[in-house]
């Protein structure tokens, strides 16, 4: 009987050590998975919160009108330049030919006064030539008259035409000076018309709307005979060769976070596929900060978020297969800490 006691104590005792052994080995294997959890925390910062980031051009008209044409669709591609609609050009060609009338006639108008001012300058030789004749005249009459060979009348005929053709030869400048001023003037006439032609042939030019980039159009909103305004949107343009990721991450996750760091990321659009890429930028404050109603802090009614601060992440070239990365979609971006 005793020996069957110490038996049993003796199984029960193995049956214990054997317990705290398997424990023990399991709290050991669960460590370990902490500890390398706390590692992978540690140095793969990931978020949920981002999406996929691109150029989108806004296409306006820069002049109103009526749509005479749309060239292109919703989703179909155009290069940069390519025309997408086109408006009633009749008023801005009627306004582009009046301006060019306009300059024409300031053209011809300025080689009227071209001709005028030689005409003055001619006019203005001759004088001079008659006053010196009279003056030399006049000199001599002096010279006779001392010698008492000339008589009085006719000294003062020669003065009184060397009085006459001084002023003739003082007018005649006075009207090569009018006519060099108006010819001068008349630049800035000729100036102000050509500006106005290039003025009317820009709004004749502007009455075909240009893709300001490559891209896909999305949002159209406009058909022929629709009216239109400057600055109102007409559709846009998205470029899908060029995009990257915004992603916003919570301020106590960047404290080791630096630009040029590697980025690996699923797209929920296509699960299973991995994309890389690397951290391009971190901006300068939070999302709230500019936000269009900041918050006021200061109000008294404060209480602490965690912020968030957005990334700009760029993506590797020549990665899935076929696989598009279309504006807005969710990503699951981790930056990997080294």
């Amino acid at each position: 009987m005793e020996q069957a006691q110490e038996t049993s104590s003796t199984g029960n005792g193995g049956r214990k050590k054997k317990a705290l052994k398997v424990a023990g080995a399991a709290f050991a294997v669960l460590g370990i998975a902490i500890s390398i959890y706390l590692i992978y925390r540690l140095t793969h910062i990931s978020t949920d919160d981002a999406f996929i980031d691109g150029h989108k051009y806004m296409v306006s008209a820069r002049v109103s009108g009526n749509v005479a044409e749309v060239y292109v669709d919703d989703n179909q591609m155009v290069e940069e330049g390519t025309v997408l609609l086109e408006l009633d050009p009749a008023t801005y060609e009627v306004d582009a030919a009046r301006a060019r009338a306009d300059v024409d006639a300031a053209r011809s108008e300025q080689l009227q006064l071209e001709a005028k001012v030689r005409a003055e300058r001619a006019a203005l030789e001759l004088k001079k030539a008659t006053s010196w004749l009279a003056e030399n005249n006049l000199t001599r009459a002096r010279s006779l008259r001392k010698n008492g060979t000339i008589p009085e009348e006719k000294f003062d005929a020669a003065v009184a035409a060397q009085r006459i053709a001084a002023a003739d030869e003082r007018a005649a400048s006075a009207k090569l000076k009018q006519a060099e001023t108006d010819l001068s003037t008349h630049e800035s006439v000729i100036k102000r018309a050509e500006a106005g032609l290039r003025a009317a042939e820009l709004r004749l030019g502007y009455t075909k709307v240009l893709a300001p980039g490559k891209g896909l159009v999305t949002r159209k909103s406009v058909e022929p005979g629709n009216w239109v305004n400057p600055g109102q949107a007409l559709m846009a343009l998205t470029d899908l060769e060029d995009v990257w990721i915004t992603a916003n991450y919570k301020e106590t996750q960047l404290k080791k976070v630096m630009p040029g760091q590697r980025v690996s990321f699923t797209v929920d659009a296509y699960p299973g596929t991995k994309f890389t890429g690397r951290v391009e930028s971190i901006m300068s404050g939070t999302g709230a900060a500019f936000s269009l109603f900041p918050p006021e802090n200061a109000t008294g009614n404060y209480v602490k978020v965690v912020q968030r601060i957005p990334l700009r992440i760029s993506i590797d070239k020549g990665q899935g297969d076929g696989q598009i990365l279309r504006l807005g979609m969710s990503v699951e971006p981790t930056i990997l800490i080294e």
